[in-house]
């Protein structure tokens, strides 16, 4: 069986990278076609990795405009390779570009629905996939209205960055006189992202004047890139082998995936979501502190320069994310039970 996986994030690089790998051990003849787009870090990812895939597209930019013409440069660009390489099952997130052409040319999709806020992308992918994962959280009554019918749904308790379970034990929180603080930045080319508000710009000045903070920034754009650049902090410019917040001390996040790969891995993190939050964000929020003020998010990151308290928070997060279920076996079940199905 042929696997179509399309990775149009940083994330889905190192998630469906992943499953590839589960999959494979679930049954070695597994093949696989990797497509991806141009999108942040996405390719660096897979070259480091030394994944071989088709890189069809970007993504379209801030504007509506934008978007439908990437989509529709990106539908003309994989409608070749796809009726070349004739997979047996699509694997993506919420792509309409890959979905479309998986349904227009006969092949079974499997989805991940993980953002309330993209309405008019889940409107264009959902109705198409043959199968829906979903985070419980997520009623059928949150899905129908996106036109997810029950009986295509599979359901997992907690987050798709749960699939990281396995890391949190390799965090061994030290007690060092300088605290390593980690910022990302906004999602600035999302649909749903609003007029720019300078939170965190703000937060990283003021942890700057203190000398027992080191900054790193891990932007997601080159604007944000030469934004950070005007001050004494680490911007990355390299694509690590592991989470950059295996490296750090404290996260201030701006973007609800990172929030939640910090709570896996028992890192202490402060949100900085300054827009109406997806379900997701509201259910991160049960979990971990959030401020838009400036001053307030600084002196939250000071209350976890005391030892005592990261490691306070690496406990109580082992105790919830233990609960939850690893996204990618659940997945991985499903192909295999896919593969059975269609070749016996």
């Amino acid at each position: 069986m042929k696997i179509w996986l399309d990775i149009t994030t940083p994330f889905l690089s190192n998630f469906l990278s992943i499953l590839m790998d589960k999959t494979k051990k679930l049954d070695s003849k597994f093949e696989y076609l990797v497509t991806c787009r141009e999108h942040e870090i996405t390719t660096q990812i897979l070259d480091k990795k030394g994944i071989s895939y088709h890189c069809i597209g970007k993504h379209g930019g801030k504007t509506k405009e934008g978007k439908l013409r990437a989509y529709s440069k990106r539908i003309a660009g994989l409608l070749p390779i796809i009726e070349r390489e004739k997979p047996d099952l699509l694997i993506c997130e919420r792509e309409p570009s890959s979905v479309r052409v998986a349904a227009g040319l006969g092949v079974p999709s499997f989805t991940i629905f993980n953002d309330d806020r993209e309405d008019w992308v889940n409107r264009m992918v959902f109705p198409l996939a043959t199968k829906v994962f979903a985070p419980a959280f997520y009623t059928d009554q949150d899905l129908i209205k996106y036109g997810i019918t029950p009986d295509r749904v599979i359901k997992f308790n907690g987050f798709l960055m749960c699939y990281l379970k396995d890391l949190q034990a390799r965090k061994i929180h030290q007690e060092n006189w300088k605290i390593n603080v980690l910022i990302r930045p906004e999602p600035e080319l999302a649909s749903f992202f609003p007029t720019y508000k300078p939170i965190l710009e703000e937060i990283a000045q003021k942890l700057c004047t203190d000398n027992r903070t080191n900054v790193s920034v891990l932007p997601r754009t080159e604007r944000q890139r030469e934004l950070f650049s005007k001050y004494p902090v680490d911007v990355a410019d390299s694509v690590s082998d592991e989470s950059p917040l295996l490296q750090t001390d404290i996260a201030l996040v701006s973007g609800e995936s990172m929030i939640a790969e910090a709570l896996v891995l028992g890192i202490p993190v402060i949100g900085c979501c300054y827009w109406p939050p997806s379900k997701a964000v509201l259910e991160l929020l049960k979990f971990v502190k959030h401020s838009n003020s400036a001053d307030e998010a600084v002196s939250m990151v000071k209350f976890y320069y005391e030892l005592k308290n990261r490691i306070e928070f690496a406990e109580k997060s082992r105790k919830v994310v233990e609960q939850m279920d690893n996204p990618i076996s659940i997945i991985a079940s499903e192909v295999n039970k896919f593969k059975n199905l269609v070749y016996h």
